[in-house]
């Protein structure tokens, strides 16, 4: 991954969707949000929500809008939130819908009424002109400018040619990846063929899948992130909870989902009843991708609290670790080196890295190496060592294993320059 990896992720501004996708999602995406009949309400508040979170973090948004202005337009329905971004030239219209209603123009500078509407070359040539002319005005010229396509299904119906509506979706995708943009779109998957839109999925950067499911007569809606333009994302259905003037989501009840949750709890209640909380949520830690936990370090060091989020870290692998290895050490026959061992490649198979234990003064010392470990990131370099996810597991297999306490230092990480992380387990006195 390239090393600005970070500065180019965009924030949905939904700490739980942004955990789902890894952190979030990468500039120059086409993100494509699948609905089915339960769920497509869904889809649109979704949009809806993300317009409003971006147009509130100062970026710029061009609204691709096929229903009527009433409904989509977002001064209309929140006006505290676009007032600003009307007068500082961040919010523009794609109207794809007024001119059925007879409707040719208006002299709103930030609306363009499109009068070929099953014209999809002269659709992708509006829009084209539009952001490369009304955009100049933007206040700053690295504004990010997001696109948000209301329903792709709309314009699939209207012109009645699929295979027409994907080859645009791909120009759609070349022009945003030349301008690091983000596209967003939904798509009723049970309203087309399956080749359809298994086609659009392929296309996209980034897929969201909104499904409901019924059962006893109760309805249950599920979000997952399938793919995330290549990142590694948390690939589990995650109930949710939409609105959206009121933009009350919910989705998951993860507190991981917020970095800022963390923070606060860990600075807050480092020893209270809260911090118990986090290491219990912590301790999914084996299904967060790497992308995450980079993410954590990176910001716990940038403010200053990366010592409380490695503790929290430690701490909560060490509960896996030790829980995990008093299970086995009551199934298994293994000598007391061979379970500390087999522990250790529990581990490696989780994908953390490659692990070798030295256990020649076990159980007084232990070295344990590690090789491409999870927390280290090409092109990264910090100060201190960073995995506290290792030193975790080591302290909490060897406690389990000798059942006497230890101390375990990091002597030398990868993420500070050296060739492998390596660290020492000593008994404490």
């Amino acid at each position: 991954m390239a090393e600005n990896l970070y500065e180019n992720l965009a924030s949905t501004g939904i700490a739980g969707l942004d955990f789902l996708c890894g952190g979030g999602i990468p500039r120059g995406s086409v993100v494509l949000i699948l609905c089915d009949s339960g769920t497509a309400q869904d889809a649109s508040a979704l949009l809806g929500m993300l317009s409003l979170n971006l147009l509130e973090r100062g970026e710029a948004i061009i609204l691709i809008t096929t229903d009527p202005p009433s409904q989509t337009y977002p001064q209309l329905y929140a006006p505290e939130v676009t007032s600003a971004a009307l007068r500082e030239n961040r919010l523009f219209y794609i109207d794809l819908f007024s001119s059925y209603m007879g409707v040719a123009g208006t002299s709103e500078s930030n609306i363009q009424i499109v009068a070929r509407t099953n014209d999809l070359n002269h659709i992708m040539y509006v829009l084209k002109k539009f952001r490369d002319e009304k955009l100049k005005g933007i206040p700053f010229p690295g504004m990010k400018v997001t696109w948000i396509y209301n329903q792709f299904s709309t314009t699939i119906f209207s012109t009645g040619d699929p295979d027409r509506c994907l080859h645009f979706l791909w120009d759609i995708k070349s022009k945003v990846k030349l301008l690091n943009d983000l596209f967003f779109t939904s798509l009723n998957r049970e309203m087309h063929e399956r080749s359809v839109v298994a086609t659009a999925e392929h296309i996209a950067d980034t897929v969201i899948e909104l499904r409901s499911s019924e059962t006893k007569g109760i309805t249950k809606s599920f979000i997952t992130v399938i793919k995330n333009a290549g990142l590694q994302c948390v690939r589990i259905a995650t109930p949710y909870s939409l609105k959206f003037r009121e933009r009350e989501v919910l989705i998951g009840n993860d507190i991981l989902s917020s970095f800022d949750s963390i923070k606060t709890t860990v600075t807050m209640d480092s020893e209270g009843s809260i911090r118990s909380q986090i290491i219990g949520e912590f301790g999914r830690i084996t299904i967060l991708p790497a992308i995450f936990l980079h993410e954590i370090v990176r910001k716990g060091i940038e403010e200053n609290v990366i010592e409380q989020i490695g503790s929290v870290l430690e701490s909560a692998v060490y509960n896996i670790a030790h829980r995990t290895i008093r299970r086995l050490r009551d199934v298994f026959p293994f000598t007391e080196n061979e379970l500390f061992i087999r522990g250790l490649e529990t581990a490696s198979l989780a994908g953390w890295g490659l692990v070798e234990a030295d256990m020649r003064n076990a159980p007084s010392i232990i070295k344990v190496i590690v090789k491409n470990s999870i927390m280290v990131q090409p092109g990264r370099i910090y100060k201190i060592p960073i995995c506290f996810n290792f030193k975790g597991v080591i302290r909490g297999l060897a406690e389990a294993v000798y059942e006497i306490p230890y101390i375990v230092e990091e002597v030398e990480c990868a993420a500070c320059g050296s060739e492998n992380c390596v660290f020492v387990a000593k008994q404490r006195t």
